[in-house]
């Protein structure tokens, strides 16, 4: 099951090693989110509509593998369905986001995603910089799913 969210603005929470937490409200680009079994993926796109086309990026968020799976951490997930679905991916936008898997998500910031993500909401930026995406080789949002689906 997939779903599709076009560039918009999120709340999330940034936590560092301490445990010390931030919160902030930026914009991000368009999202492709995956459901199969009790397995979840997040993907950046462009664009505000979905196109099965498009090319996949790594999503500018700690938390998620370079495959582009989410690590939930100790939190236990239904499996994926309609319902399944929309419950794990609120659940992956209200949890705070650690300092686990913060490379390479971010071209001006490939060690720590995290800086990008403090210094775009200081800018109070209106729109996601596209630019600083990281590419994925892992083929287009159809051939990435059908490969999932297929497993």
């Amino acid at each position: 099951m997939m779903q599709f969210y076009p560039p918009r603005r999120y709340d999330i929470v940034l936590t560092n090693n301490r445990s010390k937490s931030i919160s902030l409200n930026l914009p991000m680009p368009g999202f492709v989110f995956l459901g199969c079994g009790n397995d979840y993926w997040i993907w950046a796109v462009l664009g505000k509509q979905f196109d099965p086309h498009s090319q996949l990026y790594h999503a500018p968020l700690p938390n998620v593998m370079p495959s582009g799976a989410i690590c939930f951490g100790d939190s236990s997930l239904t499996p994926c369905s309609s319902q399944g679905i929309v419950q794990a991916c609120s659940l992956f936008w209200s949890s705070p986001f650690s300092d686990h898997v913060v490379d390479g998500k971010s071209k001006s910031h490939r060690a720590d995603v995290r800086n990008f993500l403090c210094e775009l909401s200081n800018r109070k930026s209106k729109k996601y910089p596209i630019a600083d995406l990281v590419p994925l080789s892992l083929g287009s949002v159809s051939s990435v799913i059908n490969q999932i689906v297929e497993r």
